[in-house]
């Protein structure tokens, strides 16, 4: 017994003093218990194990039809969506998903209340990398203001017909868009209609041997049509890669795409170096040939980054749609937008993830001066549902200049969960950047933190936080302003597909 070893060290002590301290130190070990492992506390963290969900892979060369109806549905990008009231709009035919999809999870894009909440939430930076709290939804007190029920609605054109449409998406080239576009926010813009998908290639497609064929996107193919309608072709939503202005891709097979698919609407993705000059030429050298029949194919024509800030690049009322969010960010319950936590009540002062290089690290000097706690790490171990929950619990974030651009990825990924972008930058310079996204009045600027320098945009923060009433009303106008731009955006293509499906019927 520990009482005996005891005995026998003090014992042994007097004629044996090694040997006693020997005993004396195996009881010591013996009763000692540890405390567990301590958390370190320090910025950045080690790599996420495996409670950290990983982003979804590329789909193959299927179709997923998607149907947003009262209830929507939301799976991954490589599932058939379907609804709650009409479970069979899957296509059984040749370009069929699979059957062993699993079944759809429904959204309810005006979620009941969940309860009284809990005040339980992340003490630590690593906290982030725990699946710990992402049910730990905010109390009643410490939440946002609901959405707009008319931004929340999976309907944009109340009272107007659903429309059917195809998009045509380059799965293998733009990977970041891969969620926010395909599955997020062009299926609600359908107005309760079907949006099928369908993965095209951008340097392998040729005029001659055109991959998906029409053949493979009429009604009958994507939706399992039998009416009279099921040899015709929905129109047309084409996401145009930057890949796709690059010779030999630019102008000739651009042009033989635009003649062979006449697509509706083109959206310009991944131009943050100004390289698409010629895929934009050749629109317009489409929708002036054939005497005019191509005028309004495409009718909408919608890009990442803006027209203003990519030089004189050609076309008509090309208007700016928001870059989005990665691919893998995805909402925890407790970031859901019904849910998310008041400004003035969250843990980190500011959030910064990213390359920090040159300047970058001395506008982290600059910030971590005056705001603590924060988080100011590289990406490596953070993937994007970490990132996702770090801005879920920061006032700001801070979005510095990307390889050439203002315009970059963490403003919108920010902006989504209700952390404020905080962004260094010329008035002149922001405006051209920022003041012509599809639906907004041109001249205005996004309600974000905008500042001549780091000092400055400091001092900004600074007041914001010691106004709780004024931050908390600063991320009210930035959920508004993302809810809002993608709410236009989703008027604007439904509008365009709704009035080519009239012209061709």
């Amino acid at each position: 017994s520990f009482c005996t070893l005891l005995a026998l060290a003090v014992t042994t002590m007097a004629t044996r003093p090694v040997i006693g301290v020997v005993i004396g130190l195996i009881v010591v070990f013996l009763l000692w218990e540890p405390a567990g492992p301590r958390r370190p506390r320090r910025r950045g963290a080690p790599k996420p194990t495996a409670d950290v969900t990983d982003a979804p892979t590329v789909p193959s060369m299927t179709t997923m039809v998607t149907t947003v109806a009262p209830v929507a549905t939301e799976v991954s990008v490589n599932e058939s969506l379907t609804t709650a009231a009409n479970p069979a709009v899957a296509p059984t035919g040749p370009a069929a998903s699979p059957s062993t999809d699993p079944p759809a999870t429904t959204v309810d894009p005006t979620p009941a209340p969940r309860g009284p909440g809990t005040r339980k939430r992340p003490k630590t930076d690593i906290d982030y990398h725990s699946t710990e709290f992402d049910a730990a939804y905010p109390v009643a007190d410490e939440r946002v203001a609901p959405p707009s029920r008319e931004y929340a609605s999976p309907f944009v054109r109340p009272g107007k017909p659903p429309v059917d449409a195809v998009l045509l998406f380059p799965f293998a080239s733009a990977e970041w868009e891969k969620d926010y576009l395909p599955r997020d926010l062009l299926p609600t813009a359908m107005n309760g209609g079907r949006l099928a998908v369908r993965a095209i290639s951008v340097a392998q497609w040729l005029g001659s041997n055109p991959e998906p064929t029409i053949g493979s996107l009429s009604r009958g193919a994507l939706f399992n049509d039998t009416s009279a309608a099921a040899s015709s072709t929905p129109p047309i939503i084409w996401a145009a890669h930057l890949s796709d202005s690059f010779p030999p891709n630019c102008p000739k097979r651009v042009l033989a795409k635009l003649r062979y698919y006449q697509p509706t609407v083109v959206l310009v993705l991944s131009d943050e170096h100004a390289r698409t000059w010629c895929l934009h030429s050749a629109i317009e050298m489409h929708r002036r040939s054939d005497g005019g029949a191509n005028a309004e194919r495409p009718r909408l024509v919608l890009r990442q980054y803006s027209k203003k800030s990519s030089g004189n690049i050609p076309g008509r009322d090309v208007a700016t749609m928001p870059l989005g969010y990665m691919s893998g960010m995805t909402l925890p319950p407790y970031l859901e937008r019904d849910v998310l936590r008041i400004a003035s009540k969250r843990r980190l002062q500011w959030a910064f993830i990213g390359n920090q290089k040159g300047a970058r690290k001395t506008m982290i000097d600059i910030v971590a001066s005056r705001l603590k706690p924060f988080v100011a790490t590289s990406k490596g171990g953070f993937t994007p549902l970490v990132m996702t929950r770090v801005y879920g619990d920061a006032k700001f974030v801070l979005s510095p200049k990307g390889f050439s651009r203002l315009d970059c990825f963490r403003l919108y990924e920010a902006s989504r969960v209700g952390a404020i972008p905080v962004v260094v930058a010329r008035p002149a310079e922001a405006h051209v950047a920022f003041d012509t996204f599809v639906g907004e009045r041109k001249g205005t600027l996004p309600p974000w933190v905008f500042a001549n320098n780091w000092p400055e945009a400091t001092k900004m923060m600074r007041k914001l936080v010691d106004d709780p009433v004024a931050l908390d009303a600063r991320q009210r106008e930035v959920l508004d302003w993302w809810d809002r731009v993608n709410y236009h955006m989703r008027q604007a293509i439904y509008d365009a597909v709704a009035a080519a499906t009239t012209t061709n019927a």
